[in-house]
């Protein structure tokens, strides 16, 4: 496991460190929900963590909605025969694997994925908590 990520429930979230809020922030990847939390410790982010995905499950079950499932990143294309030559020529051609040359298509069209989160407008997406604000307010 990375020292900069946590697992529950099949879930990962990214933690970092908001030196403007002076805590931990976490927030899970691979899903379109977002769902954030925060802590002063490593273990209460644990805990936040926890709380976090029990929530959004509960809230899910409540609301009928089907909660999102992490992203493996993985997927499969099949191209037809004559567009596989042709990727596997062009991937050739610059020294790059097949799946280096998708990807580096896709990046090229579509800017949200280098690295980009995008939220839904599910009703789920507000069991997030506020990251808190410290010090003077203005």
């Amino acid at each position: 496991m990375n020292e900069n990520t946590m697992e529950y429930k099949g879930y990962t979230a990214v933690i970092q460190y908001s030196a403007e809020d002076e805590c931990l922030v976490g927030e899970v990847a691979g899903i379109a929900d977002k769902i954030g939390f925060h802590a002063d410790s490593v273990e209460e982010l644990r805990h936040e963590f926890k709380i976090s995905i029990d929530s959004y499950l509960a809230a899910c079950k409540k609301l009928g909605e089907k909660p999102n499932r992490p992203s493996t990143g993985k997927v499969v294309v099949h191209f037809p025969f004559e567009t596989f030559i042709g990727v596997s020529q062009a991937a050739d051609a610059t020294g790059q694997s097949i799946d280096e040359l998708v990807v580096s298509a896709v990046q090229a069209v579509y800017p949200y994925s280098q690295g980009s989160t995008i939220a839904t407008k599910s009703k789920v997406n507000k069991i997030s908590k506020p990251v808190r604000r410290r010090g003077k307010i203005g």
